[in-house]
């Protein structure tokens, strides 16, 4: 009982040979890397072009929005702490949610559940789908920040 080699000439022969379409995926993953690229440097470039034009107006100053404690913009007050708050708030409640259902999930596909099921194969799957999206700045709310 031997292990066959395989025959290296068979091999170079595919290595060599092109594939119909490949030409035409390669362009594809080509074009959609390029189109990510470029989606993201413009972005990049709008917020960059924003904020300048923000922080360039006279009703902004740099210290009194990072240190403000009141956002409401329609009578100039740009204080950034309570959207960090309620993000820092929103992102503990999101933890305290996941990580207890996560690991209880990942203890019991690997202690407990049947090798293979379709329950196992569907928990692995979906946990690279999860997304958790806070919408805690409501438009038209009083966002003063209270504090600590």
């Amino acid at each position: 009982m031997g292990v066959s080699r395989p025959n290296h000439s068979a091999l170079s022969a595919l290595r060599r040979r092109r594939r119909p379409g490949e030409a035409l995926i390669q362009g594809f993953l080509f074009f959609c890397g390029a189109v990510s690229i470029l989606t993201t440097l413009g972005i990049v470039y709008v917020l960059g072009k924003e904020a300048l034009r923000f922080f360039a107006s006279p009703e902004v100053q740099l210290s009194e929005f990072l240190t403000g404690t009141v956002w409401q913009p329609a009578i100039n007050r740009f204080g950034i702490l309570p959207l960090v708050s309620a993000t820092l708030l929103t992102t503990t409640i999101a933890m305290a949610v996941a990580l207890p259902l996560g690991l209880a999930a990942a203890i019991y596909l690997s202690e407990y559940a049947r090798p293979r099921g379709w329950y196992t194969e569907s928990c692995v799957k979906s946990g690279s789908l999860v997304s958790l999206v806070g919408h805690h700045n409501q438009p038209g709310g009083n966002h003063d920040f209270q504090g600590p």
